[in-house]
């Protein structure tokens, strides 16, 4: 009997030291699994940042976009208002000089007219 009493005591003993070992390995695998949970937990928020800094920057584009889309129209109405307007210019050039012509006409008709004039009282 005492000799099976000190052999369950050897085992116990070796199933306690074997216990502790199972015990310290749990624990550091808790603190372990605590600083994964820290780490996850501000990967989280670092992600939840990085998504709202992604949302922004896209808002940004959109109204960046919008705002070049408004600039490109204006150019292109510029661009027609100075053809427009250039014709217009073009135009009236043409018609001054026409009304310079027809001025420089009239009066070399006029000049004419009073050489014949004064040749005719000479």
């Amino acid at each position: 009997l005492l000799r099976d009493l000190e052999e369950r005591n050897l085992a116990y003993e070796d199933l306690e030291k074997r216990f502790r070992q199972l015990r310290g390995e749990l624990d550091d695998m808790l603190s372990r699994k605590d600083d994964i949970g820290k780490n996850i937990h501000e990967l989280e928020r670092v992600k939840r940042i990085l998504e709202t800094t992604v949302e922004e920057q896209k808002q940004q584009i959109i109204e960046l976009e919008d705002e070049l889309q408004a600039a490109e129209d204006g150019r292109l109405r510029a661009e027609v208002n100075m053809g427009a307007l250039k014709q217009q210019m073009d135009k009236n050039v043409q018609d001054i000089n026409e009304q310079i012509e027809d001025r420089m006409r009239l009066l070399q008709k006029q000049l004419r007219d009073n050489e014949l004039e004064l040749e005719e009282e000479k």
